[in-house]
């Protein structure tokens, strides 16, 4: 059984929902849209809307005019520059780039679709685009589902799962959950698959995405076909394939026409199993749907063994061949690997270059804080040596100084001694004179006296 979830589309561009609500069927909303872009500036919003064209396309099942739209918004995405120089419109580019990965998987072209997942993957991843990056990692998984590589698939789809759980989105949680449920379906794990999907099946009818009911409805069909309740997968099958009619989503038609000729040739209707089997058949060649194809060639073939047709059973079964044979090629195998091999590489390129920057800046830093130091201790050395110098020259002056006025000090002193010595030769001189001066004095008082006494005796 073919799981559709792998048709996911970047939300984040434009509400296809919105669209289609205000411009009715998907026809309409291309004829309007195409309207639009004809005069239209190359910018941003012509990048959506050509991608809402080629979405549109792709549902429809025109992958001719997908691919040719899609491949426009990638040119004119990378051609735009963004503000700041920077660039590339990203959002845009990762955008056609997940619906061009849609169109070559559907085509067959498995490598090629890989190889555009995985470029998407990594511009989600810039943008830190949380839902971007669910997108791209549940078709990422379908494709290693779609080569039998449960493990690998289910490991993508756990990945997208547990991002968007941490975000809270239902809607892609609903997605996640259906993709996993179709690997417990090729597991034989049926009620646990059913599990899964009555999950999913709680959440979309909460929302008005049709083309999500019809997918659950689908899946819900085919778990219980292989639980042998037929009346519940005729039940489930025709309803989603009523949605899928009304949406115009041929490849979700293509394949409820199988599922329902699946359970008709169960029944041993094989009338109208065979009806429905090249109604199947009609829109996969006319959309060119080849991993769709494979699987009604391989219904046919059945059809017509168990119908005693053997020669026709052959030569469908060789046309299943030869499809299965293209689809899983070893050198799309080798492709797929490769692509892989070179998104991890570049991944973890990508990864040590951003180590490898951290610990350059984390180098670049401590060189700065050294530089910084080593200048902060050499001025400070200098200040020392600057202050050492200045302090020298006071000393030195203060010496100078201080020997001056010791010399006059000295000097002053000597002379003082001069002085005090003069002034002690004077005073001598002075008191000496003064003694003969006394000394004389006393002679005359002395002769005076005595000549007054014998003055008196010759009286």
């Amino acid at each position: 059984m073919k799981s559709l979830y792998n048709i996911l589309f970047f939300v984040f561009i434009i509400s296809i929902g919105a669209f289609k609500t205000a411009l009715g069927q998907p026809q309409n909303l291309i004829d309007s849209l195409q309207t639009i872009i004809k005069t239209s500036a190359n910018d941003t919003n012509k990048v959506d809307n050509l991608n809402l064209i080629g979405w549109e396309y792709f549902i429809k099942g025109n992958y001719k005019d997908a691919l040719l739209y899609s491949n426009e918004a990638l040119d004119l995405a990378q051609k735009i520059v963004m503000p700041g120089g920077i660039g590339g419109f990203k959002k845009g580019k990762g955008a056609a780039l997940n619906d061009l990965g849609l169109i070559y998987m559907y085509t067959g072209n498995y490598p090629k679709a890989l190889d555009h997942f995985l470029k998407s993957l990594k511009i989600a991843e810039e943008l830190s685009n949380k839902r971007g990056m669910t997108f791209v990692l549940n078709n990422i998984g379908v494709i290693y589902k779609e080569q039998s590589e449960t493990e690998k698939a289910l490991r993508y789809f756990i990945k997208a799962l547990k991002i968007n759980e941490d975000a809270g989105n239902n809607r892609g949680i609903a997605e996640d959950l259906g993709n996993i449920g179709t690997i417990y379906v090729d597991l034989g794990e049926y009620e646990k698959a059913l599990d899964y999907f009555f999950r999913v099946k709680k959440i979309v009818d909460g929302s008005d995405n049709t083309d999500n009911k019809s997918i659950v409805l689908g899946n819900i069909g085919g778990a219980y076909f292989h639980l042998n309740n037929f009346e519940k997968a005729f039940e489930n099958y025709s309803e989603a394939l009523k949605q899928d009619e009304a949406n115009g989503n041929k490849m979700g038609a293509a394949i409820r026409y199988s599922d329902l000729a699946l359970l008709f040739s169960a029944q041993k209707k094989f009338g109208d199993a065979e009806k429905y089997l090249n109604k199947a058949l009609g829109i996969d060649t006319i959309i060119g749907y080849l991993d769709h194809t494979k699987t009604t060639y391989l219904q046919l073939s059945e059809l017509c063994y168990q119908t005693r047709r053997q020669k026709l059973a052959l030569d469908y079964y060789k046309k299943y061949i030869s499809v299965r044979d293209t689809l899983l090629n070893e050198e799309n195998t080798k492709k797929m690997v490769q692509a892989e091999m070179n998104f991890d590489f570049d991944k973890k390129t990508a990864t040590a270059k951003t180590e490898q920057d951290k610990k350059d800046l984390v180098s670049s830093e401590e060189k700065q804080k050294q530089k910084i130091i080593i200048l902060s201790v050499s001025l400070g050395l200098v200040l020392v040596i600057i202050l050492t110098i200045v302090i020298f020259r006071s000393l030195r002056q203060n010496q100078k100084k201080n020997k001056i006025i010791t010399y006059q000090k000295e000097l002053v002193e000597h002379q003082k001694e001069l002085v005090d010595e003069k002034q002690k030769e004077i005073l001598d001189s002075i008191y000496y004179a003064r003694r003969i001066q006394r000394a004389l004095i006393t002679n005359e008082k002395y002769i005076e006296k005595l000549l007054n006494k014998m003055n008196n005796k010759n009286v």
